[in-house]
């Protein structure tokens, strides 16, 4: 069974192979991260705003 792998240990694997700077794969991760995350809110809001029309309008 294979174990997970740190994420610090993932960005110093990405950063050997691709030749990044470590400091702009943190920057890539955290802002693909914070894009998930409001597309998630966005996503709800909108999802919970439908179903207050659809109770409104019986």
């Amino acid at each position: 069974m294979h174990r997970l792998i740190p994420v610090s240990r993932l960005v110093e694997l990405l950063t050997f192979d691709i030749g990044l700077n470590v400091k702009v794969v943190e920057d890539v991760v955290s802002i693909a991260l914070l894009l998930v995350v409001s597309i998630d809110f966005i996503l709800d809001i909108g999802f919970v705003h439908r179903l207050g029309a659809l109770g409104s309008s019986k």
